[in-house]
């Protein structure tokens, strides 16, 4: 099957990524010590200081292609300019933007009716840092009511391709800023499921841009898998079950999610999981429709990607049928419940270029004993391959029915799937918690930051983005921290 999606005159994988497989796949050291890539679009990721590290720079221009997109996807997401309409739609404050209403806009009005629960951004004040990126960071925030929350901040100017070289009169076209228009309107959407970070609304100033979200005290679940290692089979599928009944809700509401990993998952405080960060997100008018919810933009965690979105680099720009679908997100569910189990993923190796190879290899190998307490299920093994399948129609979950063929796979056994979609399961890990501010299950290398506001770079174009309520003037978000 390999040897035919890649048929290029006998040419073998290696030869077309220009991939020198060296071997040594069973590493000891990576088995101690993983550390994890950030691809997050929007750069924020409360991730651990052992980040995986970046693609080397003698790659092949195949895997350069790969790894150039593998965070930013299409330039062609939103089509800001098809709208000729001159009406603009006013926000809360009085203030309107300056760009013309779009199809987007229309869906942010209608979404804003929503019953979210908005807060004042002026009533809000500092108490640590959660996580830091590229773009800015994520803190966590006091409201005047004695609320926690979680508020992710970017810097305009980060958003932009090539800062500083837009002129001033006209908007940039940079796929980061189309992401963050793009999350804004799936949490607009979809954050009243109860395993998904409530959303509280977003703002901008000229500036920045804010999010403000649901706090989690239990931290990323990527912590836990580095401080205890791998998972006893039940906690895996619990968690599993909970990710199963996101995705579901998600696809059925024509959202890709295509970036599944454990720095998006988050613990509450009695154990549950959160999906958060939906900045690679693509959210379709057709719900639930395979066949019509199809991607051609290469994005997300190398670790995590499927093979169809690794091709992608190697076709051609005119080729319509070289799309991929939601199944990629049943892929990336594979591979971190094998993470779970085994605490390294399925196809992961030290050299960048050699894991993607592997990932196309898609030669899947359990080992022969986990390091757990009981081995692992065959009903376990068989939900992992099932889901890791090359061809995306043969991988458990595509089609239009396909989460109900996750949910009833014997791994699962008697779930009663309306409990876990309410999160009415008791949680075998119950995170420890001082009180509600403690930030312990958080890197510590962010949270021992002294609070201040962060120096940035003005925005040379004043920039808008779309369906984020722009704040008056005298708004100042150093009063926060005082």
């Amino acid at each position: 099957m390999l040897a035919t999606a890649w048929s290029s005159g006998g040419s073998s994988v290696n030869t077309l990524l220009g991939i020198n497989d060296d071997g040594d796949s069973k590493s000891t050291a990576v088995q101690k010590k993983m550390g994890r890539t950030v691809t997050s679009e929007s750069g924020i990721s409360t991730v651990s200081a052992s980040s995986r590290s970046s693609v080397s720079s003698t790659a092949s221009k195949k895997v350069q292609k790969v790894m150039g997109w593998m965070v930013f996807g299409s330039k062609k997401l939103l089509g800001k300019n098809n709208s000729t309409s001159n009406t603009h739609i006013a926000y809360e404050n009085g203030s309107c933007p300056t760009h013309r209403v779009t199809a987007l806009d229309v869906v942010l009005a209608a979404a804003s009716e929503r019953n979210h629960e908005r807060i004042n951004p002026n009533q809000l004040s500092a108490v640590s840092v959660l996580g830091r990126g590229g773009c800015g960071k994520v803190m966590l925030m006091r409201t005047e009511d004695d609320r926690l929350i979680a508020v992710k901040e970017v810097h305009k100017s980060n958003l932009m391709d090539k800062p500083g070289t837009t002129r001033p009169s006209v908007r940039p076209v940079s796929t980061k800023i189309e992401h963050a228009e793009m999350e804004n309107l799936v949490l607009h959407t979809i954050s009243s499921h109860p395993l998904i970070t409530s959303f509280h609304g977003s703002f901008q100033t000229r500036d920045k841009i804010f999010l403000q979200m649901e706090y989690c005290g239990g931290g990323e679940l990527f912590q836990h898998m580095q401080r205890q290692g791998v998972f006893q089979e039940d906690r895996v599928r619990l968690y599993t079950a909970e990710i199963v009944s996101v995705l579901e809700f998600l696809h059925h509401n024509g959202i890709m999610y295509r970036d599944l990993k454990p720095e998006n998952i988050l613990l509450d405080s009695k154990g549950h999981i959160r999906v958060t960060d939906f900045g690679l997100s693509m959210q379709f008018n057709k719900q639930g429709d395979d066949n019509l919810m199809r991607c051609f933009s290469i994005c997300g965690t190398p670790e995590y990607i499927a093979p169809e979105i690794i091709l992608m680099a190697t076709t051609r720009k005119d080729d319509k049928k070289a799309t991929y679908g939601k199944t990629v997100d049943w892929w990336a569910l594979g591979v971190l419940m094998y993470e779970m189990l085994y605490r390294v993923p399925p196809f992961y190796h030290r050299d960048r270029k050699t894991m993607l190879n592997k990932i196309l290899a898609c030669q899947l190998s359990f080992p022969k004993q986990a390091k757990a307490a009981k081995q692992v299920s065959n009903e376990a093994k068989s939900f992992i391959s099932a889901l890791l399948k090359f061809d995306e129609k043969d991988r458990l979950g595509y089609g239009n029915n396909g989460s109900e063929r996750v949910k009833s796979h014997p791994f699962f056994g008697r779930l009663d799937w309306d409990k876990v979609a309410a999160a009415e399961y008791e949680p075998i890990f119950v995170p420890d918690l001082n009180d509600e501010c403690d930030t312990s299950n958080f890197d510590s290398q962010f949270t021992k930051e002294i609070l201040r506001e962060d120096p940035i770079a003005p925005c040379a174009y004043h920039l808008e983005l779309t369906g984020y309520e722009y704040l008056k003037e005298d708004f100042a978000d150093a009063h926060w921290y005082r």
